[in-house]
């Protein structure tokens, strides 16, 4: 008598043991979802949601015109923050709730597709997936368009197996919700008709009617977005999308779809990865039309976002997630076909299967996940507390920067680009009158084009009195001097190899400060002939014990003027601020204001053997 081999995980069989699994893997994900869930500030992305659902209706409608994407999670964001609030975990609790709801309905399909066994092995793969769990900390609609694509298959998969009446309202109005939150839902609804056409030629679905029917509701509903977004979606750009071919495709996605964006796998992770999903595409003995529809779902819409590239580029690894469900359907098939011959290898499947993940998860919640992203919090957070009453805020980007419109601080706040060539002048105009109305000033400045024209100029008409960086996000604090300064002569000359550079002159602009307050100095730099090599201006500020209490090492002219660009008798006027530390002790002080080599540091020397102008004294107050 043949012995009936038994399944590694038999509790799953048990119906009391089968739905423990799935509520214990189903609070697993909420866990991991809202886990460190406002770790992160929030990126661009992040706010322009929040900011742009605190419109109205009819203002998110012409808002979302200009972002390509359909505005249904900004109308449901909209409804939920005056119960959640406009911060960035109520934002992301609305996208992990759906990430929730998304593994739910993966789990569900799966379960219909093929079974109990395969429904818990794709939803512990949903569980621990870090580009789902991305998604699911972005306040962004891409947890929500998973949601509904799922719920639109499976009410697909009820309809091929002979449902009717409410299975095809439901259909409709689901995948319709899908088009409305993103654009490319639009390649799951062309792969749900390449499976419907595919079964109508084999004879095995004969509903034509209801399906042609259905089709035309859901083009119907979309129709309104379609018109009033025509003309974007004919011009709309983005540096991010690209053309690809499908085996690049490939490459690309199976690291994101295993281990989250911008990630990289080993080679046995991808050639394991890549052979569960065929394995499960050709191998698996899935329900009559179940393989078909998870080869339809998977297959169709990157061929058809390939054969669009070719005309105008659109592939983008984030967009592609509307085929994750089904890559995580046939990988879980694909290790589900291994238990056959060797029952024994249904642990060491799903093991394989979620190694990557689960290795990728505590490096994604120990650090910010984007590196890129600016620590914005700290940064404001720094202005906040060091801010003076009459402080601006200047952002160097264009006013529609979602990011720093979000967390605008209390200070009045400018957004002023880096002006294009011919616009120079209005640029400028703009500048004066917010310094001359502004005694301190913080800039974020952003060299995007490579002329840095704002931070440039603030360096020319004002003081760099502070400089802090927060991850890659950099703050500026200039001030405009609040009292005259008195220029004082001077006849330092360092002596460089070809060059006799000469300290003309110096003006304080005050010489009694108090701790927390900076020192503003100008310096007059001449010399006699044009040095053959780069040097850097040091300027120490000495406590009345001999001990630099801050410094500033900068080329001349906030590292606008090398000095490999001085012409013979030019003179340059170099502005510099130190700000005296909090605490520091009252007292005479000194700046020593010298020169250094930028290759190989060796101080220039003076006529008199030092290596240091000294000047002052400044008296720090307590």
């Amino acid at each position: 008598m043949a012995v009936r081999r038994l399944p590694i995980i038999p509790s799953v069989r048990r119906t009391g043991g089968y739905w423990a699994a799935v509520a214990v893997l189903l609070l697993a994900a909420f866990f991991l979802r809202v886990f460190h869930l406002d770790l992160q500030a929030a990126t661009g992305d992040d706010a322009f949601s929040l900011m742009i659902a605190q419109h109205s209706l009819g203002e998110i409608v012409q808002l979302a015109r200009h972002e390509l994407h359909p505005p249904l999670f900004y109308f449901l964001l909209h409804a939920w923050q005056p119960f959640a609030g406009t911060s960035e975990f109520a934002g992301r609790f609305l996208a992990a709730s759906f990430g929730v709801l998304a593994g739910a309905g993966i789990f569900r399909l799966g379960a219909a597709l093929g079974g109990r066994i395969l429904g818990v092995t794709v939803l512990l793969l949903a569980v621990v997936n870090p580009l789902l769990i991305d998604f699911a900390q972005q306040v962004r609609a891409y947890p929500q368009l998973i949601f509904l694509l799922v719920v639109s298959a499976y009410c697909q998969l009820r309809i091929l197996r002979g449902a009717s009446g409410w299975s095809w309202a439901v259909y409709v109005t689901v995948t319709a919700l899908a088009l409305y939150s993103h654009l490319f839902a639009a390649f799951v609804l062309l792969a749900q008709d390449v499976l419907f056409l595919a079964l109508v030629l084999s004879r095995r679905f004969k509903a034509v009617a209801a399906w042609l029917g259905s089709q035309v509701a859901i083009v119907g509903l979309y129709l309104p977005w379609l018109a009033l977004d025509s003309a974007a979606l004919q011009s709309y750009g983005n540096d991010m999308v690209r053309a690809v071919s499908l085996p690049a495709m490939s490459t690309a996605l199976i690291p994101a779809f295993l281990t989250g964006l911008g990630s990289k796998l080993v080679a046995w992770q991808f050639v394991l990865a890549g052979a569960l999903v065929a394995i499960g595409l050709v191998a698996w003995r899935g329900r009559g039309e179940a393989r078909l529809m998870i080869a339809c779902w998977l297959l169709a819409p990157p061929m058809a976002v390939y054969a669009i590239s070719l005309w105008r580029p659109i592939f983008f690894e984030r967009y592609m997630v509307i085929i994750l469900p089904a890559f995580l359907l046939a990988a879980a098939a694909g290790g589900l076909v291994l238990t056959r011959p060797w029952p024994a290898l249904e642990l060491a499947a799903l093991a394989a299967l979620c190694a990557p993940s689960v290795a990728r998860l505590p490096g994604y919640y120990g650090k910010v996940v984007y590196a890129s992203t600016q620590d914005i919090r700290s940064l404001l957070g720094y202005v906040r507390d060091s801010a003076q009453p009459d402080a601006a805020f200047i952002v160097n980007l264009p006013p529609s920067d979602p990011m720093y419109q979000y967390y605008a601080p209390a200070q009045p706040t400018f957004f002023v680009p880096n002006p294009p060539q011919g616009q120079q002048e209005a640029a400028n105009q703009q500048l004066s009158d917010i310094l001359s109305r502004h005694g301190e000033v913080w800039l974020t400045p952003w060299d995007y084009d490579r002329t840095a024209f704002v931070e440039h100029w603030f360096d020319q008409h004002a003081f760099r009195v502070d400089q802090h960086w927060f991850s890659n996000a950099e703050i500026i604090r200039y001030e405009r001097p609040r009292q005259p300064g008195q220029f004082t002569a001077s006849s330092a000359t360092f002596l460089a190899p070809d060059a006799q550079i000469r300290l003309a002159g110096y003006q304080f602009f005050g010489t009694e400060v108090r701790a927390g307050q900076p020192i503003m100095f100008a310096l007059q730099w001449q010399a006699d002939a044009t040095p053959a090599e780069r040097y850097k201006v040091f300027a120490h500020l000495v406590d009345p014990q001999g001990k630099t209490v801050t410094q500033r090492d900068d080329e001349p002219v906030a590292n606008t003027r090398p000095t490999t660009s001085w012409k013979p008798g030019e003179t340059l006027t170099d502005n510099y601020g130190l700000v005296v530390p909090r605490g520091a002790a009252p007292g005479a002080y000194q700046v020593f204001v010298g020169l250094y080599k930028l290759e190989g540091l060796q101080r220039l020397k003076l006529k008199d053997g030092s290596d240091h102008v000294t000047l002052g004294p400044i008296s720090v107050q307590s």
